[in-house]
């Protein structure tokens, strides 16, 4: 989730900045044009100024001529005109200085905005790289994910077909149940696997029973217990497969499970007796404290008992 948001901002700011470089490219082609312009007055001006020359040069030249003239009429009228060519070519080397000076800051301003361009347009192919690499990732994540969809849905369907062939509906089962068999590679050896597998098919096949000919009546239930040892004894009319103990430690995580094959009859004191050995599902044994043992019939609790290993 977070890749799809960090994608998001990178596109977002991708199309600021192109907004950012259409604005500042739209100012430089103004300046551009503006630049242009100005070439061309100053391009006009130094060809004034070349008329301006010719033209004092041959007022200078009609000057000298009638210097000697006897009319001072036309004497003052050349040196006037020729007084005010002379300003105005002053004036006109002034403009062009002050245009020359304009068109270098232009230029120099120019040259600027040509280096912030450049250096702009390596920075959006940077960010445009980045956006590549983002897209890259969330193909390969939209992939991935489209591949655990389907994982899970060929998953759904075999657990369709499993709860259909055998009648009965994994999702009720206990939780407990599901997450052992879920941690089985913390197991020792391949055949505790198997023996957990064996367990848990056999809960799984628990309401499938058909050795449910007489109904279970439990009178008694208890335990007695010893360093590495504890036995359980449960007084009924009769057992079936339809029976099992589960053994829990005090936080409700399970410890040990045991079916109807676990529970041995014995006719001399006329109750059937279970043996266990203190080693838990893991095949590890067991720590010392308060545990709990449940008897259920058909998926349903029917005694518990609470007790202590001291050993």
């Amino acid at each position: 989730m977070n890749k799809y948001i960090i994608c998001f901002f990178i596109a977002s700011f991708i199309l600021s900045s192109n907004i950012a470089f259409s604005a500042e490219d739209s100012t430089f082609i103004y300046k551009q044009q503006e630049f242009e312009q100005l070439k061309i007055e100053v391009e006009r001006l130094k060809a004034k100024k070349v008329e301006l020359e010719i033209e004092n040069k041959r007022l200078s030249n009609l000057l000298n001529s009638n210097l000697n003239s006897e009319n001072p009429k036309i004497k003052a009228q050349l040196e006037v005109k020729l007084s005010k060519l002379t300003d105005d070519n002053s004036q006109k080397e002034k403009i062009i200085e002050q245009k020359q000076d304009e068109l270098s800051k232009a230029k120099k301003e120019k040259a600027e905005k040509e280096i912030k361009k450049a250096e702009k347009k390596k920075d959006l192919e940077f960010r445009k790289k980045e956006v590549e690499k983002a897209e890259t990732l969330l193909k390969t994540i939209k992939e991935e994910y489209t591949k655990l969809i389907n994982d899970c849905e060929k998953k759904q369907k075999g657990i369709n077909e499993i709860e259909k062939k055998h009648g009965l509906s994994l999702t009720n089962l206990p939780s407990d149940i599901l997450n052992d068999y879920s941690q089985n590679n913390n197991y020792k050896s391949n055949s505790e696997k198997q023996g957990i597998s064996s367990l848990i098919d056999k809960d799984i096949n628990l309401n499938n029973s058909t050795n449910t000919s007489k109904e279970i009546i439990i009178q008694n239930f208890t335990y007695s217990s010893g360093f590495g040892f504890c036995d359980f004894q449960l007084k009924a009319n009769n057992l079936n497969d339809s029976i099992k103990m589960r053994i829990y430690k005090d936080k409700g995580n399970i410890v040990k499970l045991f079916d109807y094959s676990d529970f041995h009859y014995n006719k001399d004191k006329n109750f059937y007796e279970l043996n266990w050995d203190l080693i838990d599902l893991g095949g590890n044994s067991v720590e010392k404290g308060t545990y709990i043992a449940k008897i259920e019939i058909g998926g349903k609790e029917v005694k518990k008992i609470n007790f202590e290993l001291k050993h």
